[in-house]
């Protein structure tokens, strides 16, 4: 998700929210939206490790163990947002 946004030149969480609203408009359930957000980000942590568990690549990078809960809880807001 993350990826195809940046290659568009938006912003990802923008390209969430207009994604989001498009399933709104096409009665997708905000439950099922909301689940496959969920499971993209698990996915994500499951292929690179928990936030606990961050490679250093060389540029020392750490993550705070909320940090994906955080992200998970902001990628849901924006759907709701969405659906207002």
């Amino acid at each position: 998700m993350v990826a195809a946004a940046d290659a568009s030149g938006v912003l990802a969480f923008d390209w969430l929210e207009h994604a989001a609203t498009r399933c709104a408009q096409d009665g997708v359930p905000i439950e099922v939206v909301h689940a496959a957000v969920t499971e993209s980000v698990m996915s994500a942590l499951d292929r690179h490790g928990s936030a606990s568990n961050a490679i250093d690549d060389g540029w020392n990078v750490r993550c705070e163990p909320a940090a994906p809960a955080s992200l998970l809880d902001d990628l849901i807001a924006v759907v709701s947002r969405a659906y207002g």
